[in-house]
């Protein structure tokens, strides 16, 4: 009876002191031009329980103890204005959404919620904006938290064009 006192007593302190396997998520293509954008990769990871981030130009690798929390911080970097997409990792995340009737032309939009916090963002935004067929002007200005598109576009080419900038945004 000792013995197996001695022996679950034992179990039970290793179970407690065997961490949880990590969850790792690697993302590519993230928008991370200068040190404020990396300072802004940081903060958004940092408000998700138990996660850290490393962020290398355009790589950032989230490190969780679990899923639900790796796709906390993935969502928590799409909140934050970045968006990438997933290398490596457990973790399944969806893409931004245009919504209904996207893809119909229309002549004006209004983008928000991209990082933008320099003169590079803004070019990296602005580059991006550009490659949409039929975009023929853009107001996109550092620091701003919105901008409006104008020409003859879809709003889900804008969207594509800006995740794959490293950018998540709301076109409206």
């Amino acid at each position: 009876m000792k013995h197996i006192l001695i022996t679950s007593v034992t179990l039970i302190a290793l179970a407690v002191t065997v961490p949880a396997a990590e969850t790792k998520v690697v993302l590519g293509g993230v928008h991370n031009c200068c040190d404020t954008c990396a300072k802004g990769i940081e903060k958004a990871i940092g408000k998700v329980r138990d996660a850290s981030v490393t962020s290398k130009g355009g790589t950032v690798t989230v490190t969780t103890k679990s899923k639900s929390e790796a796709k906390k911080a993935v969502e928590a970097l799409n909140d934050a204005g970045y968006f990438g997409s997933i290398e490596d990792g457990e973790v399944a995340i969806k893409s931004s959404s245009p919504g209904a009737g996207a893809d119909k032309k229309v002549k004006t939009a209004t983008v928000s919620g991209a990082h933008n916090c320099c003169d590079k963002c803004r070019a990296a935004i602005k580059d991006a904006v550009k490659t949409v067929p039929g975009v023929t002007d853009t107001d996109v200005t550092a620091k701003a938290g919105s901008f409006k598109v104008t020409g003859e576009f879809s709003k889900a080419d804008v969207i594509a064009a800006m995740n794959k900038a490293g950018f998540a945004v709301t076109v409206k």
